[in-house]
């Protein structure tokens, strides 16, 4: 049981391969809080690449941080372009 998010895919990676040892199946749980939830993406796609179940709540955090990031970096292209023709 994760109860604090890794800081980075490798360390998470790391913790839950101690799951399953010696070739035994074990099962781990990683808990999000709403300040982890920039880390949901990551864990997606770690799941998926390793042909793992992904629980649709989770895949709902990270589709929630994929647009709210899209929307952020298009607000920022937006500010830049009105920068440019201002400048002009």
């Amino acid at each position: 049981m994760n109860y604090d998010v890794a800081r980075d895919i490798d360390t998470h990676t790391h913790r839950i391969g101690r799951t399953g040892r010696a070739g035994e199946k074990g099962t781990a749980y990683t808990l999000l809080t709403a300040a982890d939830k920039e880390f949901a993406p990551n864990l997606v796609r770690n799941l998926e690449n390793a042909n793992q179940a992904v629980p649709k709540e989770l895949i709902n955090v990270a589709m929630e941080v994929c647009r709210k990031s899209h929307k952020d970096s298009n607000r920022g292209e937006a500010k830049r372009d009105r920068t440019f023709q201002n400048s002009h």
